[in-house]
Order: C-alpha cells, then structure tokens, then sequence
C-alpha cells in the first residue's frame, strides 16, 4: 500500500472525485459506483474512469472490489 508522503497529489478535477467517493461513504456506508460519481459530478463515466485510473495510479485509489471503490487518503 502507498503512503501518504508517497501518492502524487490528484489534480483537482481528481480531488473532485475523491469527494464524491468520501461524501457517499460517509452518508451511506457504502462506496459509490461509476455511474454515481458521473451523475454527480455531471461527466460522461468514461471522464470519471479515466480519472479513477490516474487516482489509482498516483496511490489515492486501491483495485476496486465488488462493493464499490476504495479511497486510501483523504483530499
């Protein structure tokens, strides 16, 4: 897993997503889909997966799993 000090910072369209993705978390208990985050932010989904692919690259993002996307940091 990356550390804090190691994962590059998201740009803000990015930051953008991971507050998406921590709000829902933390009204929901749960984590958001694709198509949740892009009705949100108001983007076609492939807008929203090709920032979700940078976010995991950068270290802000772990593999998703079947109950929704992992955010490792906090914007």
């Amino acid at each position: 897993m990356v550390g804090l000090h190691e994962a590059q910072a998201p740009s803000p369209r990015q930051r953008d997503v991971l507050q998406v993705i921590i709000a829902f978390r933390r009204d929901t208990g749960e984590f958001p889909s694709v198509e949740y985050v892009s009705r949100r932010l108001e983007v076609h989904h492939s807008v929203v997966q090709a920032h979700l692919a940078q976010l995991y690259r950068k270290g802000w993002l772990r593999s998703p799993r079947p109950d929704g996307l992992r955010c490792l940091h906090l914007p």
